[in-house]
């Protein structure tokens, strides 16, 4: 052991270390991390210690004895935050040491060290290369060459910041309220700012350019620059600040300027040298309501390798870019180089004045920037990068238009929310469709437009218009990558494009007829994935009844919610083209929905009875449409081979899902409504796992002549809020759902039995629903017992694991005597069932054996839990072998957990019981009981008690509660 070099003692909890660590001779490395430490002053006599890390120990002071360790090259105290005493001179003694991490440790620094360490003391430790440091206050810096060596450094100054191991660079320096007016007088700080990577100023003082005045020589190695908090501040940079051919930030990577609210420019109006911000990749700007623009044209063609910004909460920002043309006119030509041309992102938040973007003007005539205009005689050249991948603009409520399409031929990304005054999004004037199709934003994967009240079109064509469209026969606008559109909160919307006929009215001034049709024949979206529809009042349908079979044709996911006017989702002959790929349908809240697949094509009939067909759909959802009445309203047939999750939810005229016969149509003419919502014959859903039913048409919702085989595949069924229905699951559905897991059932008003089990002995011998795991029933104030018992066959509920009966009044049986066995039954929850006077029977009991938690809630009418079936010739023995977890809770006629005597009860795991509001209760049980983990009651007060057994805490403690004492 005396050879031993390394010891790691991590997260050990030690009141002294042990006596024998000073054998530990040769010990080079000491971890002591994490350590809950008492006195440790014996590693002093580690003599050759040359690592000691304590990151994260509970040290409150360095022993003075720790000095010894001349030898030392690393010390680690990195956030050991309760440190509050090192002694003087123990840092200094460390002549050897390299490596000092003191970083949300350590900030008692003192100024001259008379009863802590002094800064002072780092300047005798000359072979420094790395340091983290916190400082309270800069004056506390020192002077000398103690940052000269440092190769790595994070130093701190002010109580404002926050410790992260991760850094983009190896030279921070974080300062707070320092006035640059007394740099002069520091030395130390001066170097240090030449020296970093990153700077972080926060509350900076003195002038309105103090961040120029930090380093006259442009910060040469600064890479990150992050300005907050300094209303002082008026300019980042000003040419006139520099030294004499010194370029401003020739290697910065990012800018992120935050809350000045007085600045003026980013950077200074004034020639830069060459290569000043050549570098620079990433801007931020937030909360800097002294901004008109971002920048000038002088400093924008200077931003070459700029590839993404980012403006946030600036009030009085109204151009990216400044609209002077003095700064860059040469020889009386104006000249504008590519501006940005690297730029990727672009984001632009809650700008209120923001009218335009990269738009350029003379003379109150705007001219587009990135393309080559001529303008006066060839006067004007105008360019801008294309390589814009991502675009968003957010709350800009002065902005009415974005650029050109022709602009925007890199985009990849588009989002555009909450801009009020926004009338349009691609101009199309200039396009050139007559000689075929034109991919339109050849690069756009995803459009994402939320809470825009005045767009009326997505695309539109401009001006001249009027004067010259496109024929019908002519072309088509094309997206041709885009994968997922999503239009949210567009109460004018008309239509994505417009469409010939549409084109043909405004060319006649009927500027006042809505064009019903969102996605007309003149824009394709080959591509097309994911397609979200929300709050699009002004739209009658969806798609146009003629659009080529490639548009829309490989549709995935469509979401329709929202949308006021809409009559129907898919004209028949759209669907059966652009069915094929759909794997996902949700349409909800749409008031004037009456149809899902339009019927009426021009007004000629499809074939008698079509075929629909999904055949991948596995997600169907239909939800809160009051006008619906059928999937497709005419005799038809549909085929769903892949579905699994079935919802529909609040459609209070639906009456028929599944049709296979003209006889719906029939009914319709001579107004017979009245349908069951499933009107099948075979197998419709072969891999329907999940159906959710309710608060549809309080009609039935089985047809009578129903296949055993229609639901081969359900496990999960849930169905509530049919008001006229008497039977839930009527014994000709009981042989269909035989896979059945889960069960649901509530808000059900006059439903008097769950499962309905006449005939079912006749014409299905096998027991139903033995795989039901799961069975909750809520809110059925009619239910008075969940199947009769005048049935040879009942329900076997073997594996029945949860059931919870919430609600259900009438009900006063829980369990027919027909149920044998409970043996897997871990959850019995009863609540609020009034008419319930026990619980369970003693046989039932008997097969709880897996049974883990007990809730009886709210019954006023239950006696016992354990009913009392009469005297017993021997003890019955009722053992809950896994109950843990019991609740007696307002039942005001408990009068105790079973009256009978002639039963033993054990409770071998019951820890948790809770009685409460059960006044009548004045015993447990008065038979023998056994409860051998149970050591507290949770009773009226909402304490825990205990006295001696469960009899006797009930007994005692309940009277007193009660005044029976």
């Amino acid at each position: 052991m005396k050879q031993l070099k390394v010891l790691d003692l991590t997260r050990m909890q030690l009141t002294s270390l042990p006596s024998s660590l000073r054998c530990l001779t040769n010990l080079r490395t000491l971890c002591l991390d994490s350590c809950k430490l008492g006195d440790f002053a014996i590693i002093a006599e580690l003599k050759q210690l040359e690592i000691l890390s304590l990151m994260n120990s509970d040290i409150e002071q360095l022993p003075r004895k720790i000095s010894q360790l001349t030898q030392l090259r690393l010390l680690d105290l990195w956030s050991s935050s309760k440190l509050k005493v090192i002694p003087p001179d123990v840092i200094s003694s460390f002549a050897r040491l390299e490596d000092l991490s003191m970083g949300n440790s350590f900030t008692q620094w003192e100024m001259e060290g008379k009863s802590n360490a002094c800064l002072s003391e780092l300047n005798n430790l000359t072979l420094l290369t790395s340091l983290d440091i916190q400082i309270p206050d800069v004056k506390l810096l020192p002077e000398g060459r103690v940052f000269d060596n440092l190769v790595r450094f994070k130093i701190f100054v002010g109580d404002v910041w926050r410790w992260g191991k991760r850094c983009k660079t190896n030279k921070v320096l974080k300062l707070n309220k320092l006035d640059t007016s007394l740099l002069h007088a520091m030395d130390g700080m001066s170097k240090l700012l030449k020296r970093s990577e990153a700077l972080h100023l926060r509350e900076l003082c003195g002038g309105t350019d103090a961040v120029s005045k930090l380093d006259g020589e442009g910060f040469p190695k600064l890479k990150h620059l992050k300005v907050e908090s300094s209303p002082d501040v008026e300019y980042i940079v000003k040419s006139m600040d520099l030294t004499p051919s010194s370029r401003a930030f020739p290697v910065m990577d990012t800018l992120s300027i935050n809350q000045l609210i007085n600045l003026q420019e980013v950077i200074s109006h004034g020639e830069f040298p060459t290569g000043s911000f050549g570098c620079l990749r990433k801007v931020e700007v937030e909360d800097c309501d002294g901004l008109t623009f971002l920048f000038s044209l002088f400093v924008g063609r200077s931003l070459s390798k700029l590839e993404e910004i980012r403006v946030s909460r600036c009030k009085n920002i109204v151009d990216m870019v400044s609209r002077g043309w003095e700064e860059i006119k040469e020889d009386g030509i104006i000249n504008v180089p590519l501006l940005f041309p690297e730029l990727r992102r672009l984001t632009l938040q809650e700008l209120p004045k923001l009218s335009n973007i990269l738009y350029l003007f003379e003379e109150e005539k705007p001219v587009l920037s990135n393309q080559l205009e001529i303008i006066r005689d060839g006067q004007l050249q105008l360019s801008l990068g294309s390589n814009l991948r991502f675009l968003k603009l957010e709350k800009c409520m002065s902005l009415v238009k974005l650029f050109p399409s022709r602009l925007l031929q890199t985009l990849e990304e588009l989002i555009v929310e909450n801009c009020d005054n926004l009338e349009q999004l691609f101009d199309l004037e200039g396009l050139n469709v007559d000689d075929g199709h034109v991919g339109l934003l050849p690069k756009l994967e995803s459009l994402n437009l939320n809470g825009l009240p005045k767009l009326r079109h997505i695309c539109n064509w401009g001006s001249s218009t009027k004067d010259h469209f496109p024929s019908a026969s002519l072309g088509n606008i094309i997206f041709p990558k885009l994968n997922e559109m999503s239009l949210k909160s567009l109460p004018a919307l008309i239509s994505f494009s417009p469409g010939y006929h549409y084109l043909q009215r405004l060319q006649h001034a009927d500027l006042d007829t809505p064009l019903p049709v969102l996605f007309a024949e003149t824009v394709a979206f080959p591509h097309l994935e994911y397609l979200y529809i929300h709050g699009v009042d002004n739209v009658k349908k969806i798609w146009d009844n003629q659009l080529p079979h490639y548009f829309f044709s490989k549709l995935k996911d469509v979401e329709v919610a929202s949308c006021g006017g809409l009559l129907n989702i898919f004209p028949s002959c759209v669907l059966k083209k652009r069915s094929q790929s759909l794997h996902k349908l949700i349409v909800k809240d749409c008031i004037s929905l009456k149809e899902i697949i339009a019927k009426d094509i021009n007004g000629v009939l499809l074939e008698t009875t079509p075929t629909f067909v999904f055949p991948k759909l596995t997600f169907l959802s239909l939800a809160r449409l009051p006008e619906l009445r059928s999937l497709y309203i005419g005799a038809h047939t549909s085929q769903w081979p892949l579905l699994e999750i079935l919802q529909v939810l609040e459609c209070d005229k639906l009456n028929v899902f599944a049709f296979e016969t003209p006889t719906l149509e029939q009914r319709h003419h001579e107004g017979n409504l009245h349908m069951p919502l499933f009107f099948i014959h075979h197998v419709t859903f072969p891999y329907l796992k999940k159906l959710l039913l309710g608060h549809n048409n309080d009609t039935e919702i089985w047809q009578e002549q129903f296949s055993t085989n229609s639901f081969p595949r359900l496990t999960v069924l849930d169905v509530r809020g049919y008001g006229n229905i008497l039977v839930v699951i009527p014994s000709f559905m009981l042989q269909a759902l035989h896979n059945l897991e889960e069960l649901y059932v509530g808000d059900y008003s006059s439903v008097k039995e769950v499962f309905q089990l006449e005939r079912l002995d006749e014409e299905y011998p096998t027991k139903p629903l033995r795989r039901l795991r799961v069975l909750q029933l809520w809110r059925l104030p009619g239910l008075t017992h969940l199947w009769k018992e005048n049935n040879k066959i009942g329900p076997n509920l073997q594996c029945l694991e949860s059931l919870q009966v919430w609600h259900c009044d009438s009900l006063i049986n829980l369990v027919p005597s027909s149920v044998a066995s409970f043996q897997n039954l871990a959850t019995l929850d009863v609540r609020s069932c009034g008419s319930l006077r026990s619980l369970i029977s003693p046989s039932i009991a008997n097969t709880l054996v897996k049974l883990k938690t007990l809730i009886a809630r709210g019954s006023y009418m239950m006696e016992e839990i354990v009913a009392n079936e009469g005297d017993q010739e021997a003890a019955n023995e009722i053992t809950f072998r896994k109950l843990q977890h019991m609740q007696l809770v307002d039942l005001p006629n408990l009068t105790s957990f079973s009256s009978g005597d002639g039963y033993i009860f054990s409770f071998p795991s019951l820890e948790n019981l809770e009685v409460k509001g059960c006044p009548k209760m004045e015993i447990f049980s008065p038979s023998l009981l056994t409860t051998p983990k149970l050591k507290s009651v949770k009773l009226e007060d909402n304490e825990w008690h205990w006295q001696d057994d469960l009899n006797i805490t009930i007994q005692s403690l309940l009277r007193k509660t009660h005044g029976n004492e």
